[in-house]
């Protein structure tokens, strides 16, 4: 599931999606309110068994609070595996940096760290569908044999 979400834009002083995500005005101005996009996304989070699979959760998390605090929903209390965390239990951060250097918390580094091929970046749908990659990757060298166990890992 993926969706643009409408968004209130300064004309004069351009649109910030367009130069990281490659997002153009077109695209959000037919979109849904972000109020509605975030209805159904916390929808799918509040299902049985939902976990939230992020990379770098000390950035998505907050971000996503306070989108809901800007359209006056509560953020839910969700379990949370942060692909992040998890490359740290894979391969010590110091061992990182010195081979890979100081970049590793980019999710393109990240997968190339755990030997996986490059992603279009910064676009909503391919970045999920890399991060849930990575996890898979992840969870595999981790030997993993629950969600559980990868959520109290990261």
């Amino acid at each position: 599931w993926s969706s643009f979400a409408g968004a209130e834009v300064d004309r004069d002083t351009g649109h910030g999606g367009v130069h990281v995500h490659q997002i153009l005005p077109a695209e959000t101005d037919a979109a849904p309110h972000l109020a509605e996009v975030l209805a159904s996304a916390l929808s799918r989070l509040r299902e049985p068994g939902a976990v939230l699979l992020v990379h770098v959760a000390a950035f998505d998390v907050p971000f996503l609070a306070r989108a809901c605090q800007g359209v006056g929903v509560r953020w839910p209390v969700v379990p949370v595996v942060d692909t992040a965390k998890l490359l740290d239990h894979w391969m010590p951060r110091e061992r990182r940096e010195a081979t890979w250097g100081k970049g590793h918390a980019r999710l393109d580094v990240a997968r190339r760290i755990a030997g996986l091929p490059p992603t279009m970046a910064h676009e909503a749908l391919s970045d999920a569908l890399a991060t849930a990659e990575l996890f898979l990757a992840l969870a595999q060298r981790l030997n993993a044999t629950s969600v559980r166990s990868l959520v109290l890992a990261s």
